[in-house]
């Protein structure tokens, strides 16, 4: 048996899942270091060769450190805006299967097997489904029509969850 629920995301939901996703110690800020000195490094070795303005190897030279950080500067500088311009507005339906979770929105269908799924929390006013490669399903308060209906959706997906990890699941059957 499945349940379901339709409901609609903000931008706004949407930053602050990802400023959350950011600011945590294990978070974004870690791959946009890691973007950061890749690209420094790289603009530092190409810019002897590319750029002709000084580098590694033949001695840095002021405008090609300025460069090589402005570059890097820019690479990571946009990421924070890509979930919000790759946000599609739009009613969602997403259903808590056995085998996983579906999510409708307009033509689109896709299934994700609970194998995929890291998590599923609360975060300030929301349920929030983690995918193991970062991306997340947010599912606002707003969704359910009361507080029951929200604690039954979320029990049945921890439930789900935690059968499909092998664990010993907190819930009774009755809750899938």
């Amino acid at each position: 048996m499945s349940v379901s629920i339709d409901y609609t995301v903000t931008r706004n939901e949407v930053w602050r899942w990802y400023w959350r996703q950011w600011k945590e110690p294990n978070g974004l800020w870690r791959f946009h270091v890691g973007i950061f000195v890749a690209v420094f490094l790289l603009c530092l070795s190409a810019g002897d060769v590319v750029f002709r303005w000084g580098g590694i190897a033949s001695g840095l030279k002021p405008e090609g450190l300025g460069c090589a950080i402005l570059i890097g500067l820019l690479s990571v500088l946009w990421l924070p805006f890509y979930p919000l311009i790759a946000y599609r507005p739009g009613l969602r339906s997403l259903s808590a299967e056995p085998e996983g979770l579906r999510l409708r929105r307009g033509s689109s269908d896709c299934t994700s097997p609970w194998r995929e799924i890291a998590s599923v929390n609360e975060a300030e006013g929301s349920i929030v489904i983690a995918n193991r490669n970062r991306n997340a399903l947010i599912i606002p308060n707003r969704a359910f029509a009361n507080a029951t209906t929200r604690t039954d959706f979320l029990a049945t997906l921890r439930y789900r969850l935690e059968q499909a990890k092998g664990q010993p699941a907190q819930e009774n059957d009755a809750a899938s």
